[in-house]
C-alpha cells in the first residue's frame, strides 16, 4: 500500500497554482483587546457545574467547535489562537492543524504557524503537523514542500483520507491530473460515499475533458449532499454546457446558498465565478468577486 502511493506524491512540472493570499488591506485590528474586555466579563460571572469546569477546561473537541465557528464568522485572529488551544489539547487532530494554518494565511502570520506546525510534526503529532505544513505550503504557491511534507504523511499512514484528498488538490494545482484523480480515487475506495472525494473527482473529469464522466459524479453526490459546493459547480456546468440553462441556474442558485453559509469558502465563491462566466450573468459575477475580493483570494 505504501509504494502503490508513493510515487502519487512526487511534484510535477508547475502549470498553474492555486490562488490564494491572505488579505492586502487590513482594518485596525481590536479583536485582541475584544477578546480581552469579553473575558474580564466573563470571569467575575458566577456560572454553575458543570459549566464552570468546562469554561475552564474546555476539551480539544470543544475548542475545535468553538475555533470553526470563529473562522466561519470571520473572527480570523479568535479563531488563529483557539485552533493553536485545540492542537495542543489534541496534538493529533489533523482539523486543528489545518484550521491553524487556514486562519494564518488570513492574517499574514504564516511564519509563526510554520514554525508552530514544525514543532508539532517533530513531537507528539507527526502526522497532523505534516499536514497542516503541507497545507500553508500548497496556499502559498509552493507544491514541491507540499508534496514532500504530504510523500512523509503518507509514509505514516497510507490510509489517512485528507492526505490523500489535499495531496490530489496540490497534483490538480500543478496541472498533474493523472496523480490528482488517483489520489482522489484512493480516498473514494477507503469510502465509496464521500462526498468530498467524489466531488473532486469530478471536477477533475470535467477539467480533463471527460464531460459525461463528470456530470454522472456530481449528480452522483448531490443525491446525498445537496449542498456539496464543488459537485453542485461541475453540475451547473455541465448542465449549462448541454443547453440546460434553467437546471443549471438552479444549481447556480443552489451553489450561492451553498457559499453563503459558509461564508469563508473560497473553493465555492471561485466555482461562483466559474458560473457567471458560463452564464454571462455579470450580477452573479460582481457578487463572486466581491467575496473573493474580501476573503483576499484574488
Amino acid at each position: 500500500m505504501r509504494e502503490r502511493y508513493r510515487t502519487a506524491f512526487w511534484p510535477s512540472k508547475v502549470h498553474e497554482l492555486l490562488e490564494f493570499s491572505a488579505p492586502r488591506f487590513l482594518h485596525a485590528d481590536t479583536a485582541g483587546e475584544n477578546r480581552r474586555l469579553i473575558r474580564e466579563a466573563s470571569t467575575g460571572a458566577a456560572v454553575p457545574e458543570p459549566s464552570a469546569s468546562l469554561k475552564a477546561r474546555p476539551s480539544a473537541e470543544t475548542l475545535l467547535e468553538r475555533a470553526r465557528m470563529l473562522e466561519g464568522s470571520g473572527g480570523f485572529a479568535w479563531a488563529l489562537e483557539t485552533f493553536g488551544e485545540a492542537l495542543a489539547a489534541d496534538p493529533l487532530s489533523v482539523a486543528a492543524a489545518e484550521g491553524l494554518a487556514r486562519t494564518s494565511l488570513r492574517l499574514g502570520r504564516a511564519p509563526a504557524a510554520e514554525a508552530t506546525l514544525r514543532q508539532v510534526a517533530d513531537g507528539s503529532g507527526p502526522l497532523s503537523g505534516r499536514v497542516g505544513l503541507a497545507l500553508l505550503a500548497h496556499n502559498q504557491g509552493q507544491p514541491e514542500p507540499a508534496l514532500a511534507r504530504l510523500a512523509e504523511a503518507a509514509a505514516l499512514d497510507p490510509n489517512d483520507r485528507r492526505v490523500l484528498l489535499l495531496g490530489a488538490e496540490v497534483q490538480q494545482a500543478t496541472g498533474n491530473l493523472e496523480a490528482a484523480t488517483g489520489l482522489a480515487q484512493a480516498a473514494l475506495t477507503l469510502d465509496p460515499r464521500d462526498a468530498e472525494a467524489e466531488a473532486l473527482l469530478a471536477a477533475l473529469a470535467l477539467e480533463g475533458g471527460r464531460i459525461d464522466e463528470a456530470g454522472r459524479r456530481a449528480e452522483a453526490v448531490l443525491v446525498r449532499a445537496p449542498r456539496q459546493a464543488q459537485a453542485l459547480e461541475v453540475a451547473a456546468i455541465v448542465r449549462a454546457g448541454a443547453g440546460d440553462r434553467d437546471s443549471a441556474r438552479r444549481a447556480f442558485e443552489a451553489l450561492r446558498q451553498a457559499v453563503t453559509l459558509h461564508p469563508g469558502n473560497v473553493a465555492g465563491y471561485r466555482g461562483l465565478a466559474e458560473a457567471a462566466r458560463v452564464l454571462g450573468d455579470r450580477a452573479l459575477a460582481d457578487y463572486a468577486q466581491a467575496a473573493l475580493t474580501r476573503l483576499g483570494a484574488i
